[in-house]
């Protein structure tokens, strides 16, 4: 499987990136402009899932969550078959999985 291209966007804040349409002209760049597969990333403690559903709704590769709790997105993620990529920040936090385990 070939290595995803990341599309990279800044946006200002969470209230601001559904704002005109923003956030869908920027995730139409990506496949518009390459063959290859490509990703796209939140950040967590900003992501709001309906963001995060218009995204997947483009179909990316990979979805990269960094900089807070991913634990609420990985799901939405996982559940549309993207490749989920989990920035870690803090090495001395114990790792956990991001769904709970089955009791």
């Amino acid at each position: 499987m070939r290595q995803p291209e990341l599309l990279k966007v800044w946006f200002p804040g969470p209230s601001d990136i559904s704002v005109d349409g923003w956030l869908e002209r920027e995730l139409a760049i990506a496949p518009a402009g390459t063959t290859r597969p490509w990703g796209v990333g939140f950040q967590s403690w900003a992501a709001r899932e309906r963001d995060l559903r218009q995204a997947l709704a483009f179909r990316p590769a990979a979805v990269m969550l960094s900089f807070g709790d991913p634990a609420p997105l990985a799901p939405v993620v996982r559940g549309a078959g993207a490749l989920l990529i989990i920035q870690v920040t803090d090495l001395l936090k114990p790792a956990r999985p991001s769904t709970p385990e089955p009791t």
